[in-house]
């Protein structure tokens, strides 16, 4: 259920890092709703992956992906919680490597807005940094062109939220992003129906990856399943 804007309904708290998470989120509107989940679709959607996997249950923490090399997961955090406050992150220039960070106003290749997450539950866990009553920051990649503030807004206006994070790359590890490039965002209800807004904008251009997640009880029960590992070919 929406809120009357995000402006009103800010809350101030400690905050931590969130990177691979879960996220439940309701939605406040269509239009509102576009806002963030086709920016992020897009970035999402943008780059040359050479695997995925197959439903929304499988980005877990519990499963690993080991291609003979090493092994990871598509999460190491799957929380739910409310999402309260949002801000600018960073935007970077990426005609290079190693990307060049800019002022934010400054047109760019990808920006980012960090969320202020207060965490009710967690689904699951690589670790426990992170319990339920704390403040995480979550940190959703869009492309340069987006419009950072109109997202900003619309994610804030949902109310309660699930979200898979996954521990940022490199001198990021110690921050928390959705997972999947942003695809792990879902949109609970009042009757604890999930949607998956990111998912649902990208369409097939991010098959094979399905909503098997539909409701809340479904991924609760998925994550409490044993540890598993996939072979990837």
């Amino acid at each position: 259920m929406g809120r009357a804007t995000a402006r009103q309904m800010r809350a101030a708290g400690t905050t931590a890092s969130l990177v691979g998470a879960v996220l439940v989120l309701s939605s406040s509107g269509g239009d509102a709703t576009a806002s963030f989940a086709e920016p992020m679709a897009a970035h999402a959607t943008g780059g040359d992956v050479a695997f995925r996997p197959d439903a929304i249950s499988a980005t877990l923490p519990s499963v690993r992906y080991d291609d003979g090399a090493s092994a990871t997961t598509f999460s190491d955090l799957a929380v739910v919680g409310r999402l309260t406050d949002w801000q600018p992150g960073r935007a970077t220039d990426w005609s290079t490597d190693a990307g060049r960070q800019l002022d934010f106003a400054h047109p760019a290749d990808t920006r980012t807005v960090v969320l202020s997450l207060q965490v009710a539950e967690v689904l699951a866990a690589d670790g426990d940094e992170v319990a339920a009553g704390d403040q995480v920051e979550v940190v959703a990649v869009l492309p340069g062109d987006a419009d950072a503030e109109a997202a900003g807004e619309a994610l804030t206006a949902l109310d309660d939220v699930v979200v898979l994070a996954s521990r940022g790359p490199a001198e990021h590890s110690g921050e928390w992003w959705v997972g999947l490039g942003g695809v792990l965002l879902g949109d609970l209800d009042d009757g604890g129906g999930l949607t998956w807004p990111v998912l649902e904008a990208a369409g097939s251009d991010l098959a094979p990856v399905t909503d098997d997640a539909g409701r809340l009880a479904a991924l609760r029960a998925a994550a409490q399943r044993a540890p598993r590992t996939v072979t990837v070919p």
